[in-house]
């Protein structure tokens, strides 16, 4: 299974640092300073991946965000690059997650 999912790409708890800070970051920061390879589980099985971002620079004008809509609490959204489209997560499965800056 993608060698269970690409190691759960060094896992989670190994969330990625900036060289500057060599802070770990959280899923939601990485996606707000670029783009990310993201997996996660479905709700309804299988495993979803896509290319994603919250960088307002990188998601085309007729998908921004429009408005200031409150986030639903336990939710992440992110704007999927590869298929040009919103998606959400639930912060439940966040240890059943992994990412990585591309």
């Amino acid at each position: 299974m993608k060698k269970l999912f690409l190691g759960i790409i060094e896992r989670i708890t190994r969330f990625f640092a900036t060289p500057q800070t060599k802070q770990p970051l959280t899923l939601e920061e990485a996606l707000k300073i670029g783009k990310v390879l993201l997996q996660h589980p479905k709700v309804k099985g299988g495993i979803s991946e896509h290319i994603a971002t919250r960088n307002p620079k990188l998601i085309p004008a007729e998908f921004a965000p429009k408005g200031n809509s409150t986030p639903k609490e336990g939710v992440i959204t992110y704007f999927a690059l590869d298929i040009m489209a919103w998606r959400s997560l639930s912060v439940t499965v966040l240890n059943q997650t992994s990412f990585k800056f591309i």
